[in-house]
């Protein structure tokens, strides 16, 4: 993915504008997995949703592969904050939600992934269960499921593991990297935690207060596959502390 002088406005309800996004310019590789961190309000969702195409910068251009992103597409899945799941429906179901909204047939092979993903998740015994009846992070692990289902190429990632406790929190990133590595993917996430963003990331980007633009980029040189002990390594708590202050330099109060 190439994002190059990318800008963003809103539009206002009085007919004025608000700058979301400005001079923003990000490269992500074939099957890197790279986080962006920074303060409430800074741009980082609006960047997600140009990239999955659900909007069109004012200025600038993204490409994927070299062609230009105008629309969604199926090779993009995007994850949000909420699991946003189907409550009359069961777990299986859910999973398989994508392929029915997507008009694709629902056959052998479709079901046998989903049964794949949920056994991945430990959610295999609950497929005729209700969401309703899961806890939080089995519905936070059942909307994973559901966002990979379609072999995305591209996983793009909205603060997915934000409403979780800690532990859960770090279990779901691990095993979000166990899929990742059976099944490569281009992953880009949003989140708030430096902590989550150095443990699953090859690069965390720190983005300005409003109008955000991208301002430092740091490589994590941290051995794989990772696994939740190396949160302790006196390594990982220095790139933690210098994402952190980055953040800090970069945030301002915003009016």
């Amino acid at each position: 993915m190439e994002v190059s002088d990318v800008s963003f406005a809103y539009r206002n309800q009085d007919g004025t504008h608000m700058l979301a996004l400005r001079d923003v310019n990000l490269t992500v590789q074939r099957n890197e997995f790279v986080s962006i961190v920074g303060q409430s309000g800074c741009g980082k969702s609006t960047l997600l949703r140009l990239l999955a195409g659900l909007m069109a910068p004012n200025r600038g251009r993204i490409t994927i592969d070299g062609d230009a992103t105008t629309h969604p597409r199926r090779n993009i899945s995007l994850a949000f904050q909420k699991p946003t799941l189907l409550p009359w429906s069961n777990v299986l179901d859910n999973v398989l939600f994508p392929f029915r909204h997507q008009s694709r047939p629902v056959g052998r092979d479709e079901i046998a992934r989903a049964r794949e993903l949920l056994s991945m998740m430990g959610l295999l015994d609950f497929a005729e269960r209700r969401p309703g009846e899961l806890s939080g992070g089995m519905q936070q692990r059942l909307a994973l499921c559901r966002t990979l289902v379609t072999e995305p190429d591209i996983l793009l990632m909205d603060e997915p593991f934000s409403a979780l406790d800690a532990l859960t929190r770090d279990e779901l990133g691990v095993e979000l990297l166990k899929i990742c590595a059976v099944k490569p993917k281009t992953v880009v996430l949003i989140t708030h935690s430096i902590a989550e963003a150095v443990l699953l990331s090859d690069r965390v980007y720190v983005m300005s207060s409003r109008p955000g633009t991208l301002c430092d980029e740091v490589e994590i040189k941290l051995p794989r596959p990772r696994l939740p002990e190396v949160m302790r390594a006196p390594l990982f708590q220095e790139f933690t502390t210098h994402v952190r202050d980055l953040v800090q330099q970069h945030s301002v109060r915003q009016s």
